[in-house]
């Protein structure tokens, strides 16, 4: 089977697709493509949904013997298994790659035991925080109290610890990205960020690294404003890098808002 990716408008594309998971990988370290994901350069490459699409077309060009060998040979070396089946985004919230902090994770052992047996890291009665980017910062960061339990810090969850929930492993997805954006601004900033922190030093590192959203407050006045807004909107934004510039009140009158 001959490419043509060289040779015509089809095959531009197809490299263009291409260097973009190229990207991917070196961003996130893995080629497991969420419609969700949000690049951490989000002016330059914004979000991932295309991209991912494109994955699957080409599994499916390789299921139907169709994916020229040169193509598939390229996607294999990345690390693409074109013989999987979409990942659910529902399901997954990338616990096996996600990037969480620079500092190392140590575990705890608060756990809670569920009526089907398995202990999991939140009791069943655990809803996902709703409150400003900033406090979900801190419990993504630190240990919280629920309902008079501690609980772990959010970074240490898996899509099987939320039962139950049906946003509630989209949501840990979109936060564990935007901490990443965070945890990376400070970084660069040579502020380290610790595995766990108190809540005092979570919040010094999201002052310092809120900048890394490029959410500008529209009144110019306040270089921390991102850390009022809610998580849906936050990851929205960061979605679409042209509505940064809106306040929630434009936002709402705007079409399909």
């Amino acid at each position: 089977k001959k490419s043509d990716y060289s040779e015509n408008r089809n095959g531009v594309a197809w490299m263009n697709n291409y260097e973009a998971l190229k990207r991917f990988k070196n961003e996130f370290g893995h080629t497991e493509v969420q419609t969700d994901y949000i690049s951490l350069n989000v002016e330059e490459y914004g979000g991932y949904r295309s991209l991912a699409v494109w994955i699957q077309k080409q599994r499916e060009f390789f299921r139907k013997k169709r994916l020229p060998d040169d193509r598939q040979y390229r996607l294999e070396s990345l690390g693409i298994d074109l013989s999987a089946k979409k990942i659910s985004v529902r399901s997954y919230a990338g616990d096996e790659f996600a990037y969480t902090a620079l500092g190392e994770i140590p575990d705890d052992n608060l756990w809670f035991e569920h009526e089907d047996g398995v202990k999991r890291r939140v009791p069943n009665t655990w809803k996902f925080p709703v409150g400003p980017i900033v406090e979900l910062y801190i419990f993504y960061h630190c240990q919280h109290e629920w309902e008079g339990n501690s609980i772990s810090a959010m970074k240490l969850f898996k899509s099987t610890d939320m039962v139950n929930q049906s946003r509630a492993n989209t949501s840990l997805s979109e936060l564990r990205q935007i901490c990443a954006i965070i945890d990376r601004e400070c970084a660069q900033k040579g502020v380290v960020v610790e595995g766990l922190m108190t809540r005092d030093e979570a919040r010094r590192c999201a002052d310092i690294g809120c900048t890394g959203l490029n959410i500008p407050d529209p009144a110019g006045d306040r270089p921390t404003y991102v850390l009022s807004l809610g998580l849906l909107t936050v990851a929205r934004r960061l979605k679409n890098p042209r509505a940064a510039g809106k306040t929630p009140e434009t936002e709402a009158k705007s079409p399909g808002g």
